[in-house]
């Protein structure tokens, strides 16, 4: 099940696929940074678009997530 919430808001509940996850976080073929969800409601980033439009937003969210990612493990270690 697939469509438009209120003909703006895009949600898709069908089951996702890698194919279809590959295509919405990472396709260069679109132009398109925000894409509908791979599965709910609402919209994720195209990765490959925003690191060709806006390189340093790209590296800044890259940094932000491993960042985080290196706190997550460390405080775990600490436990």
């Amino acid at each position: 099940m697939k469509g438009e919430l209120f003909g703006v808001i895009p949600y898709d509940f069908e089951r996702p696929t890698f194919a279809k996850v590959r295509e919405r976080l990472w396709n260069p073929k679109s132009d398109d940074i925000l894409v509908p969800q791979v599965f709910g409601v609402g919209w994720t980033i195209n990765l490959a678009a925003l690191n060709r439009r806006y390189p340093t937003a790209f590296y800044g969210l890259v940094g932000l997530v491993a960042w985080r990612v290196v706190r997550k493990l460390r405080s775990a270690r600490a436990s």
